[in-house]
């Protein structure tokens, strides 16, 4: 009998463990990447890229046919401070950016970053 409670408390610490453990969205918005490599300068338009990926976290409009779309998310936890912190910086969090700029609703360019957690390993895939 007193073997049930101490396989209760262990199954609650390992369910409590991989919660906290678990990546969670601190900035931005999830979004699906998939499509990235289906974006065509010159010919991918608006309505295509925002069926793909959603709203954006951000737009600037820079004239009345110049549109730039930011999409953006960043995991965390962020890890505490400590003396490898001190001395190298703040390590990014791992997560993507993908910002996307239009011209009558036409992709002129566009630029796809994703970051694995730590200090390297940073991936972008750029078209003009």
């Amino acid at each position: 009998m007193k073997l049930i409670p101490a396989i209760l408390v262990v199954a609650i610490l390992v369910i409590f463990s991989a919660i906290c453990a678990t990546p969670k969205v601190v900035s931005g918005r999830y979004f699906d990447d998939r499509s990235v490599d289906s974006i065509v300068a010159g010919e991918t338009t608006l309505d295509e890229i925002l069926t793909w990926f959603g709203e954006p976290i951000s737009t600037q409009e820079a004239a009345s046919d110049l549109l730039t779309l930011t999409y953006q998310y960043k995991l965390g936890p962020v890890p505490p401070k400590n003396s490898i912190t001190e001395k190298l910086g703040e390590p990014e969090l791992a997560g993507k950016t993908l910002v996307v700029a239009t011209e009558n609703s036409i992709v002129t360019h566009h630029r796809y970053s994703q970051n694995e957690a730590g200090w390297v390993g940073t991936v972008i895939r750029e078209e003009r």
